[in-house]
C-alpha cells in the first residue's frame, strides 16, 4: 500500500470506495498518519493485524473496508499495556471514501 500526498494537503478523504480504482491512500488522512507513525510498532508487536490492515486498505471495497478497518482498530485498542492509542476519531465512516 502506498501513501501519497493529496494535492491540497487535505486529510478528509482516505481513498476511493472501489478497490479497482485504488492505487494509494491519502498520506494526510488521520488513519494514514497513524499507520505511518506506528508502522514499526505495529509490525513488531502485532504483525498479523498490521498485514491485515494493509491488505484491507489495498483490496477491500467500501463497506468491507470500513468494517474490517474498524474491527482491526478495535483489536488494537485491546492490546495489553495500552501500546497503541486508538481514539474514536480514528475509526472510519463512509465520509472517508470517495
Amino acid at each position: 500500500m502506498l501513501f501519497l500526498p493529496e494535492i491540497n494537503h487535505d486529510g478528509a478523504i482516505l481513498t476511493t470506495e472501489s478497490a479497482y480504482s485504488r492505487y494509494a491512500c491519502n498520506e494526510y488522512h488521520r488513519l494514514s498518519q497513524f499507520i505511518l507513525k506506528n508502522g514499526g510498532k505495529l509490525s513488531k508487536h502485532v504483525p498479523g493485524i498490521f498485514r491485515e490492515l494493509l491488505r484491507t486498505l489495498a483490496e477491500e471495497g467500501k463497506d468491507e473496508l470500513i468494517n474490517k478497518v474498524n474491527s482491526l482498530l478495535e483489536s488494537l485498542r485491546k492490546v495489553p499495556g495500552g501500546l497503541f492509542e486508538i481514539s474514536d476519531e480514528l475509526f472510519l465512516s463512509k465520509q472517508d471514501l470517495i
